[in-house]
């Protein structure tokens, strides 16, 4: 099932090669690309309230996606 918020922030990062994302150093390493490229302004919060807002994500692709991002930084 796509995400639209993984879309939305993948699909902005300017095109470059993507790391592999086969290990936990390069999911570091692609994490701190996408950090570079965000503007210093950057509120995740409002950005994902407003996509729930406007019916572009459902709040089950938000958990889905906030389970995703528990795992990957250790907090279950």
């Amino acid at each position: 099932m796509a995400n639209p918020i993984f879309d939305m922030m993948y699909g902005s990062m300017p095109q470059q090669q993507p790391l592999p994302v086969n290990n936990y150093t390069n999911v570091l390493q692609r994490a701190n690309q996408i950090a570079q490229t965000l503007p210093q302004n950057f509120n995740p919060q409002m950005i994902v309230q407003g996509m729930l807002d406007r019916g572009q994500v459902s709040q089950q692709q938000l958990n889905q996606a906030m389970q995703i991002a528990n795992q990957l930084t250790g907090r279950r």
